[in-house]
């Protein structure tokens, strides 16, 4: 009964959704392979996201990457490395290469004791957000 009962189920979503399941094992029907290789494209070429892609297209992540890699493949194109990815972005260095000193020379020990206690609550920060 049970069977039967789901099978009902899958059947009234089938419709309600209206989505022709065929030869999809219930899935909807995906897309052909000119718009595969669109989506690729836009992906490899950076106009959007995997993610982004994922979210417009219904697919999953793993699906827009399979999308680019089919892509790349079919024009003979290298694979991009993360590090192409990374030019965009500005590295900010925590650690300055000579301290300035002049400031600490002019506060009161109390002061100096209080910039201490910051120095060690921003390494304990950073420690954390590291792990």
């Amino acid at each position: 009964m049970d069977r039967v009962h789901d099978k009902m189920k899958h059947c009234l979503y089938c419709t309600w959704t209206s989505f022709s399941t065929k030869r999809t094992g219930g899935l909807p029907i995906g897309y052909t392979r000119e718009e595969r290789l669109d989506i690729g494209n836009q992906i490899y070429n950076n106009e959007i996201s995997k993610s982004d892609a994922a979210i417009k297209y219904k697919i999953s992540q793993g699906i827009a990457r399979d999308h680019k890699r089919l892509y790349r493949d079919m024009n003979g194109l290298p694979p991009k490395n993360r590090i192409q990815k990374e030019e965009n972005t500005v590295k900010i260095s925590v650690y300055s290469s000579a301290p300035d000193l002049s400031e600490y020379k002019s506060m009161t020990k109390a002061e100096l004791i209080k910039e201490l206690v910051k120095s060690w609550i921003r390494e304990a920060r950073l420690k954390k957000d590291t792990k």
